[in-house]
């Protein structure tokens, strides 16, 4: 098998209190190759559904290049070719932001038979390495659109070259950068989302899954947040990808975290989550489907343009050369003090 171009995949599955643990981490497993299934460890956390009823969220993330040709493979061989085909149609749709999600039935899993399905999934994040060429593809896409300012996503070991070559791509598309400045923390877990909202150094706080159980801003978040600077980011890519409970699922709890934010005085940003330019829509498109979830258009206008654009120039005052400290910065530079 060549080389896959995978830097990680996530295994997920809920497994409801009407269920066997042991059996939905069979399910779980039935993807990973028998010869690696010691070396893959799921972590365990308790959530509370919608009524306080318990669930148990196993998760796994998976690195090892063998182990993700492993898994690579089975889903290759096992999914029926009408289930491939469904794939390559959606894969527009199935990609957000570098990744591939699936979602696989946990019943059939059990007797080693994949299938596709949408309810109560198995769920696969397969994670592709970044193609720097797929981004400068998307800034001339969101040129094209209307934007001005671009933010873009890079993995931390990114060569300096490959990001000043993107900023000078960003200038001759005509979108304003001088620097990637913004962070934002993938908060996953309650741990991690708490410890982000006290951290001043954080820009934006994002909520990646779409299921009630794995986001985690709520009141006691949003009050952290409301001490630092911190803006709660809201992906609209998702809202063009499900369908069906699913996403009726997500509305539900965008609409909630919409409410608590602007009850907190929580700054919201819009942000397309596009990883193919079939997923980019024009500003007043997204304003629009912002109402969705219960955001006025006027509200979603300051979401999408002056809220992101105050972070910048925020972040681009504390990296120039005047910056000291938070509130301090140097008005004027002049000689050494006259002696006294």
């Amino acid at each position: 098998m060549g080389k896959v171009p995978i830097a990680y995949i996530e295994i997920g599955v809920f497994a409801h209190a009407t269920e066997d643990e042991e059996k939905v981490l069979e399910a779980a497993r039935a993807l990973i190759p028998k010869e690696h299934l010691e070396n893959v460890t799921f972590k365990k956390r308790r959530l509370k559904g919608d009524y306080g009823n318990p669930i148990t969220f196993f998760k796994t993330k998976i690195r090892d290049i063998q182990v993700i040709e492993g898994i690579v493979e089975n889903l290759s061989l096992n999914l029926s070719q009408d289930d491939k085909e469904r794939v390559l149609r959606e894969f527009d749709l199935r990609l957000d932001r570098g990744s591939l999600y699936i979602r696989l039935d946990k019943q059939s899993a059990l007797k080693k038979n994949l299938r596709l399905c949408r309810s109560d999934p198995l769920h696969i994040k397969i994670r592709f390495k970044e193609d720097l060429e797929a981004v400068r593809r998307l800034i001339k896409e969101s040129a094209k659109l209307g934007y001005r300012l671009v933010g873009v996503t890079l993995p931390k070991d990114v060569k300096p070259e490959e990001v000043e070559s993107l900023k000078d791509y960003c200038k001759s598309e005509g979108v304003v950068r001088r620097r990637f400045e913004i962070v934002a923390v993938e908060c996953n877990t309650k741990d991690v989302a708490r410890q982000a909202a006290k951290d001043r150094r954080v820009d934006l706080l994002s909520f990646t899954s779409p299921e009630p159980g794995g986001r985690f801003f709520d009141a006691a978040e949003a009050e952290l947040v409301s001490g630092a600077l911190s803006a709660l980011e809201v992906d609209m890519a998702p809202l063009l990808v499900l369908s069906g409970a699913s996403r009726v699922r997500l509305l539900s709890s965008l609409r909630r975290e919409v409410f608590i934010a602007e009850k907190f005085g929580v700054p919201i940003v819009l942000s397309s989550g596009a990883s193919e330019r079939l997923l980019l829509r024009k500003p007043r498109e997204y304003m629009a489907l912002a109402g969705l979830f219960d955001m006025n258009l006027e509200a979603a206008r300051l979401a999408l343009s002056e809220t992101p654009l105050s972070i910048v120039k925020r972040n681009r005052r504390k990296l120039g050369p005047s910056y000291v400290a938070p509130g301090v910065y140097v008005v004027r530079r002049g000689g050494d003090c006259p002696d006294t």
